[in-house]
């Protein structure tokens, strides 16, 4: 039988490896590499995944308009409440 801690340390991980993909990326758009790199086009992928829902959530409050870009800061936000909520589960 699996250990409940080690299962909510497994998500944690990869909640936190989705965190660092997000600010690679949000480096990445200042910095302007070409998205014909495999590793670059990877993480612009799963972000777009993630990032989705916040952009959509933004889009109905009129907030997607201007030159910042504040999905990375709201999924991260979403990202934060949720590792609370499974450390929460300990």
């Amino acid at each position: 039988m699996i250990n409940g801690f080690s299962i909510v340390n497994f998500f944690l991980t990869i909640l936190k490896l989705i965190e660092w993909s997000i600010f690679i990326r949000v480096i990445l758009s200042f910095v302007h590499i070409s998205r014909d790199n495999a590793l670059v086009d990877s993480i612009y992928l799963i972000t777009d995944y993630i990032m989705y829902p916040a952009k959509i959530l933004l889009g109905m409050f009129g907030l997607d308009r201007g030159i910042i870009d504040w999905s990375p800061l709201v999924t991260l936000i979403f990202l934060q409440i949720i590792g609370s909520l499974i450390i929460g589960l300990i």
